[in-house]
């Protein structure tokens, strides 16, 4: 779904994310999670608040 709507809105996808792009990652304990890029990871938001990590992203967009 989330491959569909990015596509649908323009979006390309990107093997090398840089900051500021967007992401699906694998979190550990979410599951499959909407992320933003930063320079020390991947942001996400999370069941304490949010989240910082290193986590595999299965897919990008540049933004």
């Amino acid at each position: 779904m989330v491959r569909a709507l990015m596509a649908e809105s323009g979006f390309a996808t990107t093997e090398s994310p840089r900051t500021g792009d967007v992401g699906l990652v694998a979190h550990p304990r979410v599951g499959p999670a909407c992320a933003i890029r930063c320079p020390l990871g991947w942001a996400v938001k999370s069941p304490a608040g949010r989240a910082l990590g290193p986590w595999p992203a299965r897919v990008a967009w540049c933004v």
